[in-house]
């Protein structure tokens, strides 16, 4: 055998068994079949990938604003393009019945295939055939949720089973036309935001699955129906990134959370599971464990890998756990001024005693308060160098009952200063916490809730002693 075909079928095997839906409907017939199936289906097209083809695959360039990046960062990458070229299907976005859509079970047995949930499916197979599917993926009918193993594996799955699809077809069910098509419910869900940025290719119908556009694809850098950028202004997402969603990862973490902060879903939880794709981080599907334990989950995987510190800067209630206080409860409470910058991720951890946090700390006591509208005016002294006012509407308006004279103290906690040769400073925009304790000493802290994220510009840099750091347990 040529180590040319050798190398192609090792990648075809590993790209079938591990980066395609467990199963598909084979078309026309519309019988389910299993990966072994669709292996043997494509088998044949490997042998007509040959090494030369390889080479000229391993040489292919992008230009993007003016910038030259090579396609394949290996020649591993060339082989899968090649392999991913043939094995084909068409995947299906939709929003699902009230009830009535196609189960696997029923469509395995051949029972009960009639009603409105049939005739998308039936519908939807004749569009992928017509787009030259023999093959095709639906969320309804090729997941047997029976199995709590194989519906953990697809949800963890999904955004990878879009993202190699030949052909995302979207079915907007209440749209008459691209005039009307960003009013439908299907740009507002949560699960919709992976299958809208993740597919390379994706083709818009109408209520009466009619095309929306003449385009072949509307993923279209020319885009002459002008479909992306009412997309674009409509679910803030970068026309760019709907073109080429190219790097799913923990990064643009403030931004990324923005394109999901309206979006609603069925379940709590999905809020955080829908997400797991875009952020490339594993997150085991617990259904039951309640939103705000999903979302924490989320943020602690994104904690472990990345350093930017728009992390920690959100607004708002926390999210109610017993163990921390110190983390948001869904996407929404990301929707604030960027601050940029890293932060070294020994700096915090989440424990079983809570956000584990090294901070900047500075008393920063009570000027006045307003019981009314719940606003502190605080004095923050800024490592005994500059003295700043800052106002802030605090969601626990019964922590602006306590006594000073009882021992309790106000601080800010500064995250994302910057560790010089000269020696900790504070950044150009300092994004900071409004903290409470009864002590300095104390290993009692309190992350007191405010409605806006907070943050502060001392128009410059200010190196601070090291014994203003202080780890905390929030």
């Amino acid at each position: 055998m040529p180590e040319a075909l050798k190398e192609v079928l090792e990648e075809f095997t590993r790209y079938v068994n591990n980066d395609i839906p467990i199963r598909l409907i084979s078309l026309p017939e519309k019988k389910l079949v299993g990966r072994s199936a669709v292996e043997q289906y494509f088998r044949p097209l490997m042998d007509e990938i040959t090494a030369d083809m390889i080479d000229e695959e391993r040489v292919k360039v992008r230009i993007d604003q003016d910038f030259t990046y090579p396609v394949h960062s290996d020649r591993r990458s060339a082989v899968r393009a090649l392999v991913q070229e043939r094995v084909q299907y068409g995947i299906l976005s939709h929003r699902w019945l009230r009830e009535g859509e196609p189960s696997c079970k029923e469509l395995i047995k051949q029972r009960n295939l009639s009603g409105p949930g049939y005739e998308k499916l039936q519908r939807f197979c004749e569009v992928a055939i017509s787009h030259g599917m023999k093959f095709a993926w639906s969320d309804t009918c090729c997941i047997d949720k029976s199995s709590s193993a194989e519906l953990d594996e697809s949800i963890r799955s999904m955004f990878r089973w879009y993202r190699n699809s030949a052909i995302c077809i979207v079915l907007l069910a209440q749209s008459t036309s691209t005039g009307d098509m960003t009013d439908d419910e299907w740009f507002t869900r949560g699960w919709t935001l992976q299958e809208l940025i993740a597919p390379k290719k994706i083709k818009f119908y109408d209520n009466n699955w009619e095309p929306l556009t003449r385009q072949d694809n509307d993923k279209n850098e020319d885009d002459d129906e002008h479909i992306l950028s009412a997309i674009s202004k409509d679910t803030g997402i970068t026309t760019r990134n709907l073109l080429r969603f190219v790097d799913p990862g923990p990064f643009y973490i403030r931004e990324r959370m923005g394109w999901a902060a309206k979006r609603t879903t069925t379940r709590d939880e999905d809020v955080a599971y829908s997400m797991t794709g875009i952020f490339d981080v594993g997150l085991q599907i617990a259904y039951g464990e309640g939103g705000d334990r999903a979302f924490i989950r989320l943020i602690e995987a994104l904690m472990q890998v990345t350093s930017d510190t728009d992390i920690l800067h959100w607004k708002g209630q926390a999210a109610l756990l017993p163990h921390t206080r110190a983390l948001p409860p869904s996407p929404a409470a990301y929707m604030v001024r960027s601050i940029g910058g890293s932060h070294p991720k020994d700096r915090f951890a989440m424990t079983s005693a809570g956000l584990r946090i090294k901070l900047a700390i500075f008393p920063s006591p009570l000027i006045s308060v307003d019981q009314e509208m719940g606003i502190a005016t605080l004095a923050c002294d800024v490592a005994g160098k500059h003295e700043i006012t800052l106002k802030v509407e605090v969601l626990e308006r019964q922590l602006l009952n306590m006594d000073p004279d009882d021992g309790c103290k106000w601080f800010i906690g500064v995250f994302n200063y910057i560790d010089s040769r000269a020696g900790p400073e504070i950044a150009g925009v300092s994004g900071c916490y409004l903290l409470m304790t009864t002590s300095w000493s104390s290993t009692d802290w309190i992350k007191v809730s405010t409605k806006d994220a907070i943050t502060f510009d001392m128009k410059g840099t200010v190196v601070f002693e090291e014994k203003y750091l202080r780890t905390v347990y929030l």
